[in-house]
């Protein structure tokens, strides 16, 4: 019975000393489970690459879609400007969730058509 109270009361003090370190640097103890959960500090921006070009269902068009060619996800809400490549033409669109390798197209994106794949360029915000 003593050998498990003392063993006991050292596993207690060594729970004690790792939240009293982790503490003394305003860092919480996490599981690793909860690690994986934490959002990304506001000063990580991620960098997304996107594949933009116009696209329609006739040989021009004024529609154009915007892929995701990331490794990640694409979070909703993500602003991004997109700019078509020697034409009048750009805009400000806020994405909903995309998955690596989908898109998303924008209907009547700008006033002049052009060639289907004419490309365009895109950048988040």
């Amino acid at each position: 019975m003593k050998k498990f109270a003392i063993s006991s009361l050292i596993y207690t003090a060594a729970i004690a000393t790792a939240l009293s370190a982790a503490n003394a640097g305003n860092r919480p103890l996490l599981r690793h489970s909860q690690a994986l959960e934490m959002k990304n500090p506001l000063w990580l921006k991620i960098q997304y690459n996107f594949a933009c070009f116009a696209s329609g269902g006739t040989d021009f068009s004024n529609d154009i879609v915007i892929i995701n060619k990331s490794t990640a996800t694409v979070p909703a809400g993500t602003k991004v400007y997109w700019q078509m490549v020697g034409l009048p033409g750009s805009g400000v669109k806020i994405l909903p969730q995309l998955a690596p390798g989908k898109g998303v197209g924008i209907h009547n994106a700008f006033k002049k058509t052009a060639n289907n794949g004419h490309p365009c360029t895109v950048k988040t915000l």
